[in-house]
């Protein structure tokens, strides 16, 4: 069930993300999928995040124009991070993602902004800085809480959120 839950998350959010032009109505957009990820590790746990992160990484890959494994390797931070959620840093995990979440995003960003220089495809500029990357830092502030609260309703109305031991066995069998 989660795994059938998550494809159907990944697929919508992965349409939404791909089918809006780039200058929809903001300047930089936010990914999100990076959120879809980060929040489904916190709210599922760890394990929870990397096959987040393996459904999300293959379907970015599928759309983007950045050298293999690219798209992959810059998801990696949210389900990294998403460990986190069991330290109990802070009292509510909304809260915690809304912190982490620009480090998720500038490490994401970063990482792709490398492997496109290491590549000789581009990189980044100041100017590319302030128009893309921090308004879409933002917006994925902003949408974290969001999407933290939609995957923590629907998890417990489907009954997933249960003990997060042995989760990845439970989700390769369905």
């Amino acid at each position: 069930m989660r795994f059938s839950l998550l494809l159907v998350l990944t697929a919508a959010l992965f349409t939404v993300q791909t089918s809006l032009p780039p200058s929809a109505g903001w300047p930089g957009r936010p990914d999100l999928l990076l959120v879809l990820v980060f929040g489904w590790g916190l709210v599922l746990g760890p394990p929870q995040a990397v096959a987040a992160l393996g459904l999300a990484g293959v379907l970015s890959e599928a759309a983007s124009a950045a050298p293999p494994g690219t798209q992959l390797l810059a998801l990696a931070p949210a389900a990294a991070l998403s460990i986190l959620r069991r330290a109990e840093i802070m009292e509510h995990p909304v809260l915690l993602g809304v912190v982490l979440m620009p480090l998720v995003t500038l490490a994401s960003y970063g990482i792709t902004a490398v492997v496109l220089l290491a590549t000789g495809m581009g990189g980044g500029s100041l100017d590319g800085l302030v128009d893309q990357w921090l308004p879409g830092l933002a917006g994925n502030v902003v949408l974290t809480p969001l999407m933290h609260t939609a995957i923590t309703f629907l998890a417990e109305v489907l009954g997933l959120t249960r003990s997060g031991i042995g989760t990845v066995r439970r989700v390769v069998r369905e």
